[in-house]
């Protein structure tokens, strides 16, 4: 996806974190450096663990929570959800804030002109797993809702029944980088002129306790050694990292075509700009500098700019071993002709690794840092892998930037750049 003549505008956004429900104190909370892990008891692990996890409360309380809808609105939504597991839940509550966030209403006489991509997978792994231990005593205690609740296309039926979208609906998986290829899948979708708006969600990963056990056997999930200390555990590009913090959440956005935007009045909280998606061919997770390097060319080419022109990476930076390395080096190699990198961060110090969401909270992170004049901090990093890089500091940073690049990278060779740009009505792009 390139920016053309007509580039695609962020209009609306929502979020569901750790810090609470909404964007607003999602931002507060980032650009105050204030970290949403904490120590949780998670099967299968016998003893706490840093994570950054929701409460599992019914749906009323999650919407008396956002405050958005009027009394016959909510009964309706209740009785859409009611049932619904928690991911799915989320998502239509995120998915309702951005859309009311974009001016947009809740009916619509062209509800077919409206689409939704879903960014995830195996959204309902932990649902399958609670109720297993019913069906094991006796198959007549599945419910029938199973059926559906059991699809992660059960995300795309819930949010065009809460919202009026009736036209093109589809999940997309790509693992870690799940947000992000929803993101350009949807943005494509209008470029391409199937759709006038669309509704993009990273859908929360509510993983199982074997999922967890996986991730820790092959030493991607970190934290073991910091029970006592959570809120240090999360430290990408630091010598002392070792293993992403699973996080939970979910965020959504609206996007529209920069001239629709403009001609009803929607709020801009910026463009994206290019994008790029490159396979390294491999089943492994083992990351690719070849790959990642292409991800993040194929982007900035697509979007026209220069180099020079990018102020700061919100990097994949989960921490891992091998990724944080293999990431710096990409971002070094990137940018080599310019003599230094632009400022890197990465928001999984400060809310963790949010997996199948962090690409859309990530680029909710970007936006807000643009509007803000503000960069949060690295929380956790003390001693940078690399010291020829520029890294963004302990402390939150004031200063205004015009274009971010923000990565998301995968299992499997997945790799994902997405160039946002600043958007002012007096000065246009930039």
């Amino acid at each position: 996806m390139s920016i053309g003549e007509d580039p695609i505008a962020v209009v609306g956004m929502g979020a569901i974190t750790p810090y609470g429900a909404g964007v607003d104190v999602f931002l507060s909370s980032l650009l105050g450096g204030r970290s949403a892990v904490a120590a949780h008891l998670m099967a299968p692990f016998d003893e706490p663990r840093p994570a950054a996890l929701l409460e599992r409360k019914p749906v009323g309380e999650w919407l008396a929570e956002c405050e958005l809808l009027t009394e016959n609105r909510l009964t309706l939504v209740k009785r859409v959800l009611r049932r619904a597991p928690l991911p799915v839940m989320l998502a239509s509550i995120a998915g309702m804030e951005a859309w009311l966030d974009a001016g947009l209403g809740l009916e619509s006489e062209v509800a077919s002109e409206n689409a939704v991509v879903v960014g995830g997978h195996d959204l309902g792994m932990r649902y399958e797993e609670e109720l297993r231990e019913k069906f094991e005593k006796s198959r007549h205690h599945l419910p029938p809702s199973y059926a559906v609740h059991m699809l992660d296309t059960d995300h795309v039926g819930s949010l065009s029944a809460v919202l009026p979208i009736r036209g093109i609906g589809f999940t997309v998986g790509g693992a870690s980088g799940s947000g992000n290829m929803a993101l350009i899948q949807g943005g494509g979708l209008l470029t391409a002129g199937l759709a006038r708006r669309c509704l993009v969600v990273g859908a929360m990963a509510d993983l199982s306790s074997m999922a967890l056990q996986a991730f820790d056997t092959i030493g991607a999930l970190g934290g073991a050694d910091y029970s006592l200390d959570p809120q240090a555990a999360s430290r990408p590009f630091d010598h002392d990292r070792n293993g992403f913090i699973y996080a939970q959440g979910t965020g959504a956005v609206v996007l529209e075509k920069l001239s629709d935007a403009r001609n009803r009045g929607a709020p801009v909280y910026g463009l994206i700009l290019g994008s790029g998606i490159v396979l390294d061919g491999t089943p492994l997770p083992s990351p690719s500098v070849t790959g990642e390097i292409g991800s993040m060319e194929l982007a900035i080419e697509r979007s026209g700019l220069r180099l020079a022109q990018i102020d700061l990476v919100n990097a994949h930076g989960t921490a891992s071993r091998a990724g944080d390395e293999v990431e710096l080096e990409a971002i070094a190699a990137v940018f080599s002709e310019l003599g230094q990198s632009p400022l890197i961060q990465s928001t999984k110090g400060l809310l963790g690794h949010g997996l199948w969401a962090a690409g859309v909270l990530e680029v909710i992170a970007s936006l807000g840092q643009m509007k803000a004049g503000v960069l949060h901090p690295n929380l956790n990093l003390e001693a940078p892998i690399r010291e020829d890089l520029r890294f963004i500091g302990k402390d939150p940073l004031e200063k205004v930037v015009k274009v971010i690049l923000s990565n998301s990278f995968g299992f499997a060779g997945i790799n994902t750049s997405i160039v946002l740009g600043r958007w002012s009505e007096e000065g246009g792009h930039g």
